[in-house]
């Protein structure tokens, strides 16, 4: 009976360590996905800007789960029925710029900064520069 007892106290605790990294590993997918995810948005943005496709500038437009592409000269009044939006984790809390637009032909953005992605203590910077090159 001992011997059952120490084995059902291995496994719980085995159980537990298993669980606490499943969730760490969550946890950093859920902030590198958002990251990543943003980056190609910018990267997007700022070549269809480049390509003047509709004769007009184009953003991103970063908020709480998720990040936008919109056509237009700021996200307020972009043309919504060109709107690109791609969901991330609701529990990753971005900071910092969150709307960035891309000049026609040049695809210069026309502000700069970092966008900050964090989930507990971790936290993920992508950092774009007035040339228009983007470090994350």
């Amino acid at each position: 009976m001992i011997e059952v007892i120490v084995v059902i106290g291995i496994i719980g605790i085995l159980g537990a360590i298993g669980v606490s990294a499943y969730k760490t590993l969550e946890r950093q997918n859920d902030l590198t996905i958002a990251t990543h995810t943003v980056v190609q948005n910018l990267r997007r943005a700022q070549i269809l800007s480049q390509a003047n496709s509709g004769d007009i500038t184009w953003g991103v437009k970063v908020l709480q789960g998720q990040s936008v592409i919109f056509k237009g000269l700021d996200y307020t009044s972009r043309e919504i029925d060109s709107d690109e939006v791609f969901e991330t984790s609701s529990r990753v809390v971005a900071s910092g710029t969150n709307e960035i637009i891309f000049s026609k032909l040049s695809g210069l953005p026309q502000n700069t900064g970092t966008i900050t992605f964090s989930i507990n203590d971790k936290t993920e910077n992508i950092t774009i520069n007035s040339k228009g090159a983007i470090h994350y």
